[in-house]
Formats: C-alpha cells, sequence, structure tokens
C-alpha cells in the first residue's frame, strides 16, 4: 500500500486528506456505518416499514441497500485500491473519490426512507458509479494491455445490468421482478467476491508462511483458482434463461460446493491457525453455504 501524501505545509494530513488518499479509507468506513445503521433505523425508528415505500415492501428495499448500498460501497473502495495495485498505476484519489461517494449517498439517501417516486433518481446516481467502476477497470486494462482485469469488468457490467432491471421493477411496482433481479444482483456479487479472493489468497498465504517474501510456498491449483466465479457466471446465466428452479438448484449447489472446495487450499500446515487464513476459510464457507 502507498505511504499517504503529506499536504504542502509538510505538517499532519487533514482528515479528507487521509479519507481521499485512496479507495478504501473513504468507502470501506461509509459501507460499515450504512451496514449498521440502515438497519438500526429500519428496525428502531420506523419499526419494520419506511415513511415513503408504496409500491415496493421495505423489505426489498432492505434487501436492495444491503447489497448495492453497503457490498456497493466496499466494492467502490476495494476496486479503486486494488485495481491500481494490481497494475501499477497511479489509483483515484481526492475529488475523483469524493465525488463518488456523493453519487453513491445521493442513493443512500432516498433508500432510507424507501421513496420510491425518487427511484429514477436514485437509479441514475447508482447506475452512475457502477457504470463509472466497469469504464474504470476496462480502461486500466487496456492501457497496461493486461487480460487480467477482464473478468472483474464482466461481473461489473453484469451487477451494473442487474441494477437497472432492479431499478426498472421499483418504478414499474413490479415486487416479483424486482425480487428475482435482487436475487441476481447478490449471485452477481459472489461472482465478484470469488474472483476478489483468487486475486488475494495467493499472496496472503505466501506472506503468512514467508515473511521475508523470497519465496512463494504456496501455489493454487490452476483448475481451482477461477472455478468458483466460473460457475458462480453459469448459475446467473441459468437465472437468465429462466431455467426450471431445480436446475437452477442444482448450478447453485455447484457453484458453493467450489467455493467450499477452496477452504482445502487454506491446509498449509500450523499456519492453518493465523487469522488471516482462518478469514479467507470463514469468507469461502460462507459464500459456500449461502449458495
Amino acid at each position: 500500500m502507498n505511504t499517504l501524501v503529506k499536504n504542502r505545509g509538510g505538517g499532519t494530513p487533514s482528515l479528507a486528506a487521509v479519507l481521499g488518499d485512496e479507495g478504501l479509507r473513504l468507502f470501506f468506513p461509509l459501507g460499515a456505518i450504512h451496514a449498521a445503521a440502515w438497519p438500526f433505523l429500519w428496525v428502531a425508528l420506523y419499526a419494520f416499514d419506511l415513511p415513503f415505500a408504496r409500491s415496493m415492501p421495505p423489505t426489498l428495499w432492505h434487501a436492495h441497500e444491503m447489497i448495492i448500498g453497503a457490498f456497493g460501497a466496499a466494492l467502490i473502495g476495494f476496486i479503486t485500491t486494488a485495481v491500481p495495485e494490481w497494475t501499477d498505476s497511479a489509483r483515484l484519489r481526492g475529488r475523483p473519490l469524493f465525488a463518488l461517494a456523493a453519487v453513491w449517498v445521493v442513493s443512500r439517501g432516498i433508500g432510507l426512507v424507501g421513496a420510491d417516486g425518487l427511484t429514477p433518481v436514485a437509479a441514475v446516481a447508482d447506475l452512475a458509479w457502477l457504470g463509472f467502476l466497469t469504464g474504470y477497470v476496462l480502461h486500466v486494462s487496456v492501457r497496461k494491455r493486461t487480460k487480467r482485469l477482464l473478468g472483474f469488468a464482466a461481473f461489473l457490467a453484469g451487477l451494473t445490468g442487474a441494477e437497472a432491471a432492479l431499478r426498472y421493477g421499483f418504478w414499474s411496482g413490479d415486487v416479483v421482478f424486482s425480487q428475482r433481479m435482487a436475487h441476481l444482483a447478490g449471485f452477481v456479487f459472489l461472482g465478484l467476491l470469488g474472483l476478489a479472493l483468487a486475486r488475494i489468497t495467493v499472496p496472503v498465504t505466501n506472506k503468512v508462511l514467508d515473511p521475508s517474501e523470497t519465496t512463494s510456498p504456496f501455489r493454487p491449483h490452476p483448475g481451482r483458482l477461477h472455478l468458483a466465479p466460473g460457475l458462480v457466471a453459469v448459475a446467473v446465466a441459468g437465472e437468465i434463461a429462466g431455467l426450471s428452479p431445480p436446475a437452477s438448484g442444482y448450478l447453485m449447489i455447484a457453484a458453493g460446493a467450489a467455493f467450499l472446495d477452496r477452504i482445502a487450499e487454506s491446509f498449509v500446515g500450523r499456519a492453518v491457525v493465523r487469522a488471516e487464513i482462518l478469514s479467507l476459510i470463514a469468507i469461502n464457507a460462507l459464500a459456500g453455504a449461502g449458495l
């Protein structure tokens, strides 16, 4: 991770400078605050209701705000931090990050009260940052002449499409369609998680096994590397194609099994009890069990 740039006077950086130095510093706290505050307010203040929700049930607003809101903030922070790290390129900082945060906040304010009538405004805001992330990843991929980011771009495009369809369902008042698109958005997020784990697991495990980083004792099986996100993509395609519930169910089970299969690679001797390895095990286990 790059060192925080000091302010011009050479003194202690301001809070804005610290938060705007890289994506994770700004969006991880935003996502955590939203994930904690929204359910609390929904229960304690609104008693499982929302003041302006009319055509859409509050539970569907809740699902949307957790997936696109809380997880979305984490996604922005991850992409804007990890992609520059992986490609050795300049990262976004300052005004572009705060602009993304402002766009993200617009939709979160609308979601906080369940304002069905402002769905078009919320849709434009959410689709703006999703479209930006997709374009950003593609831009870096082309500029650095690498194909290793195309999987992220594909899943980001899929998430953008799912959000567009979900917002259409909100605007048209089609609850069943909106529920289906919310599930689809969740599955696409799992695909992004699978890709991220494929990139994160190797360096983290090698760092645990050899803190000096002079060797790379851990090398995952090539067939397992992208098996989970690949099967998630197949399951998502099956959902879009309208496969029968049993067929879709088997595809979900296969994708879940691929996440669980990754746990086997975490057994790297006594280092398996390290917090870093246990965290990776827990993430794969929860993703697999959820599918």
